[in-house]
């Protein structure tokens, strides 16, 4: 049935559970907007997890040494993930290492879910909350390394136009500070990132 605008209606049943993604190979980020996907994906094995996590690009799929071999992938279960990357020479590397998670111990999951609620849009406080985060240490400079991220990621993509002369990009928190422990947040905090020539 189609309304006025032409976009068809959803029928009776067809909430987020009836279009969950049950194969885990056909999730993407886009669909961490549904919460059944994004739970089946993440309450899944650690080799699962890991291997969605290596195929989407973020964490590595190969590394080579520093003494120039490369590594093979392998189970290691007194590290924090229980896998490493070992070159024939015996040299370990960590399964983190050159990925966005390098920086931390945390549990892989623990921060997906905080970077899922933080990009959503819920407070910094609600985000540590749902990825159970300390909020005044942790979850602050994860949020700080997210920001970091979106900077470079919007830099590298407008490397690409030429502007002439200086251009500046600066990012702002908009919404309601309280100050005096007076008035309550209302919660439409939003970050806006700006660009001039």
């Amino acid at each position: 049935m189609a309304t006025a605008e032409g976009r068809s209606r959803k029928k009776h049943g067809e909430g987020s559970f009836a279009l969950r993604k049950s194969n885990l190979d056909d999730i993407s980020f886009q669909d961490f907007g549904n919460l059944w996907s994004f739970s089946s994906l993440f309450m899944s094995d650690d080799k699962t997890v890991f291997n969605w996590l290596r195929v989407n690009g973020l964490l590595p799929s190969e590394l080579i040494c520093h003494c120039g071999a490369d590594c093979t992938l392998n189970r290691r279960s007194s590290t924090t993930d229980g896998f490493t990357f070992r070159c024939k020479k015996g040299h370990e590397l960590g399964m983190r290492k050159n990925s966005f998670f390098e920086r931390s111990s945390y549990n892989i999951r623990d921060l997906i879910v905080f970077i899922k609620y933080y990009i959503e849009g819920y407070s910094l406080h609600m985000s540590a909350k749902c990825a159970n985060m300390e909020y005044k240490s942790t979850s602050v400079h994860w949020a700080s390394y997210i920001r970091e991220m979106f900077c470079e990621y919007i830099y590298t993509e407008y490397e690409m136009i030429r502007f002439q002369g200086d251009v500046e990009l600066d990012e702002s928190l908009f919404g309601r500070k309280i100050k005096y422990n007076r008035g309550k947040p209302t919660g439409n905090r939003i970050w806006i990132f700006g660009m001039i020539e």
